[in-house]
């Protein structure tokens, strides 16, 4: 359970790092955590900067969605019903 919170918590720790602008190399670096899985996740953030600086379309919908955004999340991110 310890192990499974420490996971859970790194995760969030990558998230953020990538959300204020550190790269995937140096976090690779520092975590060794695959290049593949962080660019996953950079995919992620670059999504989320997106969806925060346009107008809520369709398309932009779409694509959360197929990242397995909810409804409430994408809302909450965009800012826009």
């Amino acid at each position: 359970e310890e192990l499974k919170k420490l996971s859970d918590e790194r995760l969030f720790t990558v998230f953020a790092a990538l959300k204020a602008g550190i790269s995937v190399d140096e976090i690779f670096s520092i975590t060794k955590i695959d290049r593949w899985f962080l660019y996953k996740l950079l995919h992620l953030v670059e999504f989320e900067n997106a969806l925060k600086s346009q107008k809520l379309t369709r398309a932009l919908y779409d694509e959360g969605k197929r990242l397995g955004y909810p409804d409430k999340e994408l809302e909450k991110i965009s800012g826009q019903p």
